[in-house]
């Protein structure tokens, strides 16, 4: 089954002001920066495919948040959002959006501290806006310049809060380790580490708090979470939606969305019918012309970047295609058909929707993050290799690190 993100775009709400996912289109939209930015935030809110859901690591990376923050007297107050993609990045509206797989690369609470410091300078000199979209080589000069001084900005933010310094240089590497391409918006790696030494300075003190912090990441999801799409049998399964759809994992393209989408998708609809089955509203109907995406309405600056932030993900039904849509809480599933008998099949299809059974719950595995002792000394590709019960050619830890004897690695279980 192929999954991917639908969105949809900027909308007239009942007040005939425009909305992007649900959200009005206000303040944090001003211009094409900010909007670009402020979109990237509503995208990743809205997609059950970009956001991680685990309350207790979320309130957990909330809590350092909220030490940084106090500590040094500050007077903003980002939220925390979990998110399965990117690395880390701040949005002008005062969120912190953090990958939980960079979570899984970090090794102490110091470093996670050192993360939300870079993105908190970012949040409280309010340059976010100003580090995504395009750019020509002056801006992206001056982009590299802001991420150097979120960077120093950082150590005395960390230091403050009674963290290590010297966990600016670990998060710096485990960055580079997670993003090994890297980009043009950043200094390099060697830049980066550099210059962080010599505003640390020899400085040292602070907790680095890695027993408390393996014990909150131990079990975190790695990597896509086969809970909201698997492919089981050729059966399409979704436990996040609660829904199996028989003999359709290879047929038909599946899309897993945000249901904002899901609504103006069904609004949509010609020939609309509505059934229940297995305890799911099932929407049928037939596609229109494409949505438009950006209501005509929209500034032309502000509709350009809310364009630009959605093309990567956005796919639509082709007009004259058979829909299915299969709504769940938060989420919908939606897949078309089309060509010869596709009325058919999309009967076929409805017939097809039923409950997950336990067996097939049972082989959903996710991979999850355990912390094991080490079987053998050496260096930490090596140590994995003889420690994890499922090894893989990777380490979440940094290959080359000495590990001793009884010494705690990172180990990716695949767990029902």
């Amino acid at each position: 089954m192929r999954t991917s993100v639908a969105l949809v775009g900027v909308a007239l709400a009942a007040c005939g002001r425009p909305t992007f996912l649900g959200a009005r289109v206000g303040a944090h939209c001003t211009d094409y920066q900010a909007c670009r930015v402020w979109a990237r935030d509503q995208v990743t809110r809205t997609s059950p495919l970009l956001v991680y859901d685990d309350p207790a690591v979320h309130d957990y990376v909330a809590a350092v948040l909220a030490r940084l923050i106090r500590a040094n007297r500050l007077t903003v107050a980002p939220v925390v959002r979990m998110t399965a993609t990117g690395t880390a990045w701040a949005a002008p509206s005062d969120a912190i959006h953090i990958n939980h797989d960079l979570l899984a690369a970090l090794d102490s609470e110091a470093a996670l501290a050192a993360v939300l410091a870079h993105e908190l300078a970012h949040v409280e000199a309010r340059t976010g806006r100003w580090l995504e979209g395009r750019g020509d080589a002056e801006q992206l000069s001056w982009r590299r310049a802001l991420e150097s001084i979120a960077d120093e900005r950082a150590v005395g933010y960390v230091i403050a809060a009674g963290y290590e310094p010297g966990a600016m240089l670990d998060m710096l590497r485990a960055v580079a380790r997670f993003n090994p391409r890297g980009d043009d918006e950043h200094p390099t790696l060697l830049q980066r580490l550099s210059r962080v030494a010599l505003v640390i300075a020899g400085r040292s003190g602070g907790e680095l708090a890695r027993d408390r912090y393996r014990q909150h990441l131990d079990g975190i999801v790695i990597g896509g979470d086969p809970r909201v799409a698997a492919v089981i049998d050729d059966n399409a399964v979704s436990l996040a939606i609660g829904v199996t759809i028989d003999g359709q994992g290879k047929a038909y393209k599946a899309t897993i969305e945000g249901s904002p989408r899901g609504d103006l998708l069904i609004g949509s609809l010609r020939d609309r019918r509505d059934h229940q089955v297995a305890g799911h509203l099932v929407v049928t109907g037939i596609a229109r012309d494409p949505i438009e995406r950006v209501d005509p309405s929209v500034v032309p600056a502000t509709r350009e970047a809310l364009d630009e932030e959605l093309a990567f993900a956005t796919r639509q039904p082709t007009p004259g295609a058979h829909v299915v849509v299969v709504r769940g809480p938060r989420a919908d599933i939606w897949l078309e058909i089309t060509g010869q008998g596709a009325a058919r099949r999309a009967a076929t299809l409805v017939a097809g929707i039923r409950t997950p059974t336990q067996a097939e719950r049972a082989r959903v595995h996710v991979k999850r993050l355990r912390f094991r002792p080490a079987k053998i000394a050496g260096e930490a590709a090596a140590v994995v290799q003889q420690t994890c019960p499922a090894p893989s050619a990777a380490t979440l830890d940094d290959p080359r690190r000495t590990v001793g004897v009884g010494e705690l690695v990172k180990c990716v279980e695949p767990v029902p």
